[in-house]
Parts: structure tokens; sequence; C-alpha cells
């Protein structure tokens, strides 16, 4: 059920329900799912470089699908719906069909009836491989109930979704007479590091913007406008519902002059369970893959141990936002953006040339890391 807001929030038909419990009993975010394994982490991107360039990371998420479809199976993603300007699950079983399921999304998709249509193509028993947030997996599980070997589940490293609505207003207010061609919140213009969003009309109008400038990143970047449960999220650990977990390796160590961090986009991957890393083993020969750390993972996504903090002002974004639905005038963009700060810039430029170190320095520097890391995974427990 959309709210005011535009999210999307389960709610029960009272004059439908039976008192059974069973919606209760089902619903992931009443559960918690205990960890089964110590999951591998490896940081790697696609040695097709076309591919790694239009990718939002490393262009690890082709090779899974492709592999998928080569199994004579389908995959279903999330899709930038272009006429209605919203982000939809949609079911792909080409190449050329998964090309629109590429690249980061930031905001909620529709589900709509994927979860049935997905349930359809296992009792087919065809292969399938289901991406999405945490929580749409952990809803899918639910949903099925009984999880067949043929389903590979590939959950992303969320930051939260942001409202469809702010979007559709960001959108109308700089293309309202124009058609929509092409999207991409994470145009890796001038970097993966600094991205853009990037849009481009019909009309071949073209917008792009950093993600420090432009008001649609820095709501979400800021938290300002993501969904409620985001700020309470029950999936921001290593308990995952994904096979396999994608994600931005940010904090990746250059090892060596060759497994170099060249700004052209590094995937995380955490494999969780023998089908991930099944599907792993299969597209390793097409990819540059190295063994990690989970304290390496952890360095450059703390969204791995807890969820995003809801901004101090969230409520008078919500409010202006409300009373009068436009990016204008909002309190919260009127402030200077965050730029990277100099300990960040010296931060990266360590980590890129971390194989240039001598080794009594790269140790010392990688417990360092790994120190600030296990602090921030033990904060979340106080």
């Amino acid at each position: 059920m959309p709210t005011i807001i535009d999210n999307i929030i389960p709610s029960i038909r009272e004059d439908k329900c039976v008192k059974c419990g069973l919606c209760q009993r089902v619903c992931p975010a009443n559960g918690h799912k205990d960890i089964s394994r110590i999951p591998e982490v490896f940081a790697c991107w696609n040695s097709d470089a076309s591919v790694r360039r239009r990718s939002t990371s490393g262009g690890m998420f082709t090779l899974f699908a492709e592999t998928v479809l080569d199994m004579g199976g389908v995959v279903f993603g999330a899709v930038f719906d272009l006429e209605t300007r919203t982000v939809v699950h949609k079911r792909a079983e080409t190449v050329d069909e998964i090309l629109t399921m590429i690249g980061s999304k930031y905001v909620q998709s529709r589900i709509g009836d994927t979860y049935r249509r997905v349930q359809t193509e296992l009792l087919a028993e065809r292969p399938v491989l289901f991406t999405g947030t945490p929580c749409q997996c952990a809803g899918l599980k639910s949903f099925l109930r009984d999880v067949p070997d043929h389903l590979y589940l590939l959950d992303l490293v969320c930051h939260g979704v942001p409202s469809p609505s702010v979007l559709k207003v960001y959108l109308d207010e700089r293309f309202p007479d124009s058609a929509i061609k092409y999207i991409n919140f994470r145009e890796k213009n001038p970097s993966w590091e600094c991205s853009s969003m990037k849009v481009v009309t019909e009309k071949q109008e073209e917008y792009i913007s950093d993600m420090h400038s432009d008001p649609f990143m820095r709501l979400f970047a800021g938290n300002y406008d993501l969904n409620d449960c985001c700020y309470d999220c029950k999936y921001t650990n290593f308990s995952r519902y994904g096979d396999v977990t994608l994600g931005d390796f940010w904090g990746y160590l250059s090892e060596s002059f060759s497994l170099r961090d060249t700004n052209k986009g590094i995937s995380l991957v955490i494999v969780s369970t023998d089908k991930g890393r099944y599907l792993l083993d299969r597209i390793k020969p097409m990819a540059v893959c190295t063994e990690k750390t989970i304290e390496e993972a952890i360095t450059g996504n703390i969204i791995l141990t807890k969820p995003s903090l809801r901004a101090k002002d969230c409520s008078v974004f919500w409010n202006e936002f409300l009373a009068q639905p436009n990016l204008q005038n909002l309190s919260a963009l009127k402030e200077k953006p965050i730029t990277p700060t100099l300990k960040h810039r010296i931060r990266l430029c360590l980590d890129k040339n971390f194989f240039l170190m001598p080794d009594c320095l790269k140790d010392r520097y990688r417990r360092i890391k790994t120190k600030n890391a296990v602090r921030k995974k033990n904060d979340t427990k106080q």
C-alpha cells in the first residue's frame, strides 16, 4: 500500500483477515536469520572493461546474471521504467534484457507480482536468479517458504531506499516536458569514487551533476528521504539472506600493481552459501577476484554493521516537502554540500598505493584499518 510519501509498506485488509496469524509468522521483519557460516569476502571486477565501465562498481552482476541465463534460467531484477519514471522489478531471459538491470537505482522498487512469477518459473524447474535489497530477498524466501536449490538469491549492500515521490518531483522539475531516454544514478564521471547523476532526454538534453552537488543524491546520502523502516533495518549485518551479496568495495587495498585500484570500479562480493560459491567459481575465469577479510569489507561499508542514521532535521524536510512538493526551497539543500575531507583524500591515496609500502608499514596500516573496522562493528552492540 503506498503511503502519502509513496513508499510501499505492508498492510492488512481487515475486511479479508481471518485472524490466522500466518502473515505475522512469515513476515521476515518479525524474525532473525542466524548466521549459518562465516561468509567469504572477495574484491572483484569484470574483465570486460566495457561492462565494468557502465556498471555501478565492478560489473559483477552481469556475470552472475549471464551465468544463470547460460544454465537455461531467468533473472529478476530492478529496472527503471522510463515511461512512469519509477523503478520496477522485471523478468529477463536474454542478455539484452539484463542490460536494463545494470546499475544502482536509488529508490524503492515496485515488486508487484514478481514473487508469484518467480514461483511459476521455479515450478517449471528453471533456474532463477532474483536480485534485490536484503528485505526483498527475505520477503521472497518467506513467500516461497521452501527454497529450492535452483533459486539463487543476490542481495545488495543497501544504504536504504528513498521515496519514489522525491525522485518523481526531482525529475519533473528538471524535465517537465521531455521524455527520459537514459538515467544513471552512478555515472562514473569523473570517476567511480566521485560519480554523478546523469539524465538524457529524447530531445538530447543532458543533465549531469556530481554526487556532492546533485539535490536528489544529497538528500539520499544525507539520509533525509529513506523509508522509515530503513532506519531500523534488520539486515545490516553478515547474516545475509542472499547466496551472494554485491556492493562497492570502498576501502579496497591495492595489494599489487596488477591488482591496484584504477578508480574504474571494484565490487564487494560476499559469498554466504554453497550455491553462492558455485556461481562465483563459474564466473571467476571472466573476472579478477581477490579474497579479502570481513574487517576489510566493514572498513568502507559501515552499513554492514548498522542501519543508516536518520538525519537530525529529517522531520523538517518532510514537513517542507509535503507542504510544497518541490526541491527548490528545502532547508536541507541550503546547507553547503559535504565534500571529501583532506583526511579522506589522504586515506584514498594510501589505499591505492598500498602495494608500494614496505612490509613493516603495510602491517601497521592494515592493523589500523582492522582496528577501526572492529571498533565500528562493536559500536553497534552498545
